[in-house]
């Protein structure tokens, strides 16, 4: 069985922990918690364990709740911003079509959300037909 995780990032000799992320395990993965977050943040050097630190988990059930809501709360809250995810579409685009790539390779890069997401500032009006206009 899955369980959720607050982790933390703890120096040695020092009491403070330092809330930084939340994760779920299986049962089976726990033992080797440390290894499995050492991978997680191997591509992100900023994040990597230093010399000196080592994680800690606690269940969110043991979890200090204003700690789990520091990590959470800014991934629920996070905005969704349409306009700002195109902007960032068209400049990548735009980089990959510098370094050589011709439109339809760029376009290739980009997620299939991109391709099909729809932005209405208002619900869409006569999408479907009334039941009076159908014909049977």
């Amino acid at each position: 069985m899955s369980r959720s995780y607050l982790v933390y990032r703890c120096k040695e000799g020092e009491v403070l922990k330092k809330p930084e992320a939340v994760i779920a395990l299986w049962d089976e993965d726990v033992p080797r918690f440390s290894e499995i977050l050492d991978e997680a943040t191997a591509s992100h050097p900023s994040r990597a364990r230093k010399p000196g630190e080592y994680w800690e988990i606690v269940t969110k059930e043991k979890a200090d709740p204003y700690d789990w809501e520091k990590v959470v709360a800014p991934v629920k809250n996070k905005d969704h911003d349409p306009l700002g995810d195109m902007w960032k579409e068209r400049a990548k685009i735009e980089k990959l079509m510098e370094e050589g790539a011709s439109l339809e390779q760029a376009l290739d890069v980009m997620t299939p959300f991109s391709h099909t997401f729809r932005y209405e500032s208002e619900a869409p009006k006569n999408l479907l037909p009334k039941m009076g206009e159908v014909e049977s």
